[in-house]
């Protein structure tokens, strides 16, 4: 078989170079060790996005300020008047997010053959154009950017929806909580 040829099924079973030599529950096994291993290291990463979250509600930060030291002089709410992480995420956000968002390509570090990638790289321009167009973002990237400026990032999902004969792309928000990141591979 050459390297330019198509597996097929029974390739793919006879060649199977992720785990060749395991049982279908043993796979099953190391997966959900694998994912284990994920959650455990992010335990620091969601308990500063659950910070970061209550920060923005307004919602009171168990163990922190003056009330750890002081008795309060009197029983009112525990709502902050001026919450200044949410004015600053949702003026920053209302500020990059009021003109349309346009991909560009920068082709100044480019090869000997530069017109070639130049003329590449419009041609991709304009493909990403038309995708633009096609998809229908509307309050997406204002979240997408809200979450990135509160949590300190944001995770869009690119997927496409429709039939084959009438698929077409979208883009949705996923919350950080259902993202795992593996913190040595994201260094």
């Amino acid at each position: 078989m050459f390297a330019t040829d198509t597996p097929t099924a029974d390739d793919r079973k006879s060649t199977a170079w992720w785990a060749p030599d395991l049982s279908d529950t043993e796979v099953q096994s190391r997966i959900t060790n694998a994912i284990a291993r994920l959650k455990k290291s992010t335990i620091m990463r969601r308990q500063l996005d659950l910070q970061h979250l209550r920060m923005y509600g307004g919602a009171p930060m168990v163990g922190y300020g003056l009330a750890m030291f002081t008795k309060p002089s009197r029983m009112g709410s525990s709502a902050a008047g001026l919450n200044i992480v949410r004015s600053c995420s949702d003026a920053l956000t209302a500020k990059l997010c009021s003109d349309e968002m346009k991909a560009s390509l920068i082709t100044s570090g480019a090869d000997p053959g530069g017109w070639e990638v130049e003329q590449k790289a419009k041609g991709l321009e304009r493909y990403l154009d038309g995708l633009a167009e096609e998809i229908d973002e509307g309050d997406i990237i204002p979240a997408w950017v809200l979450n990135a400026c509160v949590m300190g990032s944001g995770v869009l999902m690119g997927i496409t929806v429709g039939t084959s004969k009438n698929e077409r792309p979208c883009i949705d928000v996923m919350p950080l909580g259902t993202v795992q990141v593996d913190e040595l591979e994201a260094v």
